[in-house]
């Protein structure tokens, strides 16, 4: 009798005991401790990529000529591209024919190495290159004068050479054939110019073009613009925010040059000088928009307590001391906070009280 009567007690003390270290842990609060960290507040977006361009159009039917490359960033005034009508091409051999003539004549006798024969080829060629001028002119004056120099240097070459020389008027003959043919060339080989500098870009990527088709453009590279829809309403005009590109390394400094409410949310227009390669081949890009960083003592949002109408958490002490803040920023589970009290308040690894009846911050007392 006094055996089971024992045993029973025993029992009914274990039980006991049990019942309270478990009643213990299921009431024993959540701790967190608090650090000394950064808190970022972004959020992603769906953006539209746009740039300031001037576009050229094909001025004839033709045949595209790349010649600067894509991509390249070109002056104003420099040779980009070059449109060859359907006849560009024989007026191409026919100058070459032309000005391999045209060496042949004038290279006749250069195998004579002597001093005075070197000096009178030097002067053939300068004045060959004046009767060519005055050709294009259409100076009949300057080319029968250029005429009689080059003939009497030919003349005295020949004396010292004992060569046959060349035929001056054969030289004038080929130099106004060859005028004539840049003329038709002119019109139908055609050189597009950049009309102000920036990047350039082939718009088309065919050969064969029609008059008026825009076939390049030339991208202002220090400017860039995004643009994208938000319900966040956190942007501000002049605001400098961090955009951050799947495929590029570093995060880009972007001002907010508008924001435009609208019934569902925000049209934003972020503007930026900073370079990113192929910039200009983006067209829609997934981005994470980086509202700012902010740095002090982290803390968990649900340890965020209310005490009145005073915001504050309980530092696990001897017993809970309750420590008013001030949220500096809250976003996602943690919030950045600053002492209240100048005197004394939080600091870096206090154990801090986690409300179990939510995340969003707080037991109120």
């Amino acid at each position: 009798m006094n055996k089971k009567f024992w045993a029973f007690a025993l029992c009914a003390v274990v039980s006991v005991a049990f019942y309270g270290v478990l009643r213990f842990q299921l009431n024993a609060p959540e701790i967190a401790v608090v650090t000394y960290g950064t808190l970022e507040e972004h959020f992603y977006t769906e953006a539209r990529v746009f740039y300031d361009q001037r576009v050229i159009n094909s001025p004839i039917n033709g045949r595209l000529v790349r010649i600067a490359e894509e991509g390249q960033r070109v002056s104003k005034g420099d040779v980009i591209a070059r449109i060859d009508g359907s006849e560009a091409n024989v007026y191409m051999e026919k100058l070459k024919d032309i000005d391999d003539q045209i060496s042949k004549i004038k290279e006749a006798g250069n195998g004579i190495f002597s001093r005075d024969i070197a000096s009178i080829n030097k002067m053939i060629d300068e004045d060959m290159k004046k009767l060519q001028e005055a050709v294009n002119r259409g100076d009949s004056a300057s080319v029968e004068k250029y005429r009689q120099d080059i003939k009497k240097l030919n003349d005295e070459r020949k004396r010292i050479a004992k060569v046959s020389g060349f035929n001056v008027d054969e030289i004038i003959s080929l130099l106004k054939q060859r005028k004539e043919i840049l003329s038709k060339l002119s019109k139908n080989s055609i050189q597009l110019m950049a009309p102000q500098p920036g990047l350039l870009h082939y718009i088309s990527n065919k050969q064969a073009v029609s008059a008026g088709q825009v076939v390049v453009s030339l991208i202002d590279n220090y400017q860039w613009y995004i643009q994208f829809h938000t319900g966040v309403g956190d942007l501000k005009q002049g605001q400098l925010v961090d955009i951050e590109f799947s495929d590029y390394s570093v995060p880009v400094k972007f001002y907010v040059s508008s924001v435009k409410k609208t019934n569902s949310g925000y049209d934003v227009v972020l503007s930026t000088t900073y370079y990113v390669k192929d910039f200009y081949k983006k067209r829609n890009e997934k981005v994470k928009v980086v509202l700012k960083n902010v740095e002090g003592l982290k803390i968990p949002r649900s340890a965020l307590s209310k005490k009145g109408d005073i915001t504050g958490v309980y530092v696990l002490k001897e017993k809970p001391v309750f420590y008013p803040v001030k949220v500096v920023s809250a976003y996602g589970k943690y919030a950045i906070v600053e002492n209240e009290n100048a005197g004394g308040g939080i600091k870096v690894y206090d154990e801090i009280i986690i409300d179990r009846r939510g995340e969003g911050g707080g037991r109120k007392d």
